[in-house]
């Protein structure tokens, strides 16, 4: 199923798909969404004007001290005006990839730091009447969610019930394996056990989490987080491996600009049902996470919330260039048709780029040439080009009850994907979705945030299954979206074509 092209809003905020409030140290920064006395900027492709700017990188300066920076006139006139103080570039270049880098432009994209009383919207209507400049956008807020999570107590190992896991609470865990214990419909799940009974191993495939921070200790997950090895055994503060980002162990928080990890709620949510170590005799089961002889799909974190947000869209760069093949992704837009051209940038680059080498080859060893970036659709309950989920190159994820019929919070329309279970609560909590939380618990959640986790471990499930020299990202999107369920009857009639293909089926996905 091919997605329509829209054409891009920009200039509105982030934030992510459930219920959320503003941190407070942002606050005062951020008004109605957009960061005040900042605006993110292209330029066009004149090597000379890059060159130019990038002599001005790492001057930080009093306010207005920053005068000329650039072969622009009119932009080192503004610059006076305006009181800029800062230059500095918005992507991270890895040097074994700036070929790519620099032909996708990214070393073009630079943030200028201004005397915050200035409207944002006076200073980028100015940026784009200089022809020099491509686009002007400012630095939209991400919004990190908070949620009422419903915690359980796990039950002690039953030896006599170890099939097919022996996590103890995987019988809870009805999106999997729906017998009914909810009172929803049996076989409203993802097919699972009878995917597990051809593959559980999805080593060596990465997923990058773009969320909150996983808790990289929990009990049962971190032998299925990616590490970076050169950093782990490096020198704290130094870049060891030579990629551009400092201590980025278990992957970076882009948000705020450091190698340490903090945990979430949400991000750690998400993790579990993607991939939390099976066979392990503790909590749950996820998706992809292995036999319990460590094959298991390994987790890449890169949180995208936080202080440092013009940064975020770097993940996806990131993610491209240390090994990432899928990207899981549970956030979105506020409001439909408003979007991020420098994270649009970022998505296109990782789904172009992961897996090959500085020409767009696939990399000997990679599973798949390209990357796939998988969102959830929304929690608005409504239609509309909701980004970046509605983008064409990436899989979206509306979102599933225990009875099969669309939750009462997803978003929905012709350019969603597949659906999968993201589960309902006010029916009861044990009616959500049963995961990973900080500090070794356990706990319920609803949202199309946690139906996009489950198609991202069936596509790393599928992925170690199908992929090798010559399989593609295209592929791997076909065999998602053309082997679901149908799912007709249990849908509103206003919805028909407006759920995606099906239910996501991880048997089917991984079948030739």
């Amino acid at each position: 199923m091919y997605k329509r092209k829209f054409a891009r809003k920009a200039l509105l905020s982030l934030c992510c798909v459930l219920s959320a409030t503003a941190l407070t140290a942002q606050e005062k920064a951020f008004q109605n969404g957009i960061r005040q006395g900042r605006v993110v900027v292209k330029f066009k492709d004149n090597p000379n004007i890059v060159k130019s700017i990038r002599s001005a990188v790492g001057k930080q300066k009093a306010a207005g001290e920053v005068k000329s920076f650039s072969q622009i006139p009119q932009l080192d006139q503004l610059s006076r005006l305006l009181l800029v103080n800062e230059v500095t570039p918005l992507f991270v270049s890895n040097p074994k990839f700036s070929k790519r880098f620099e032909k996708e432009g990214l070393d073009r994209w630079f943030v200028l730091d201004y005397d915050a009383s200035q409207s944002p919207f006076a200073v980028m209507n100015t940026l784009q009447g200089i022809a020099e400049v491509e686009i002007a956008e400012p630095e939209f807020e991400l919004i990190q969610p908070t949620y009422s999570i419903k915690e359980v107590d796990v039950p002690k190992l039953n030896p006599m019930n170890v099939q097919p896991v022996n996590d103890p609470l995987f019988p809870q865990q009805w999106h999997y394996n729906n017998t009914g214990q909810t009172g929803g419909r049996k076989g409203a799940d993802i097919n699972l056990v009878e995917a597990w009974k051809k593959r559980m191993s999805a080593n060596p495939v990465i997923v990058a989490i773009m969320d909150q921070g996983i808790d990289t200790g929990h009990e049962d997950i971190r032998e299925n987080m990616w590490i970076n090895e050169a950093e782990l055994h490096g020198t704290p503060g130094v870049d060891d491996d030579g990629n551009g980002i400092i201590d980025d162990v278990y992957g970076y928080d882009f948000g705020n600009g450091y190698g340490a990890i903090e945990k979430g709620e949400h991000g750690t949510h998400v993790a579990g049902t993607v991939a939390a170590v099976n066979n392990n005799g503790k909590g749950v089961a996820g998706v992809a996470g292995g036999s319990g002889k460590g094959d298991g799909a390994k987790m890449m974190s890169l949180p995208i919330f936080g202080s440092n947000q013009n940064k975020a869209a770097n993940a996806f760069i990131y993610a491209a260039d240390n090994g990432a093949l899928i990207s899981q992704n549970s956030w979105g837009y506020n409001s439909p048709g408003i979007t991020s051209a420098a994270f649009e940038e970022g998505i296109r680059y990782f789904t172009k780029y992961a897996g090959c080498d500085n020409e767009g080859n696939q990399l000997p060893g990679s599973l798949m040439k390209g990357g796939l970036a998988i969102f959830a659709s929304g929690n608005m309950s409504a239609d509309g080009l909701w980004y970046p989920a509605c983008m064409e190159e990436v899989l979206a994820v509306s979102s599933l009850t225990h009875m099969n019929g669309a939750a009462y919070y997803t978003n929905y329309d012709t350019w969603v994907d597949v659906s999968s279970y993201g589960g309902e609560t006010p029916g009861g909590l044990e009616q959500g979705v049963l995961s990973t939380v900080p500090g070794n618990k356990y706990g319920y959640m609803q949202g199309t945030s946690m139906a996009c986790p489950h198609v991202s471990g069936v596509a790393a499930l599928a992925l170690a299954e199908l992929g090798g020299n010559g399989f593609t990202n295209e592929m791997l999107r076909n065999y998602l979206t053309l082997t679901t369920r149908p799912n007709e009857d249990n849908y509103n009639p206003m919805l028909k074509g407006k759920m995606g293909s099906g239910i996501s089926d991880a048997l089917k996905s991984m079948t030739k």
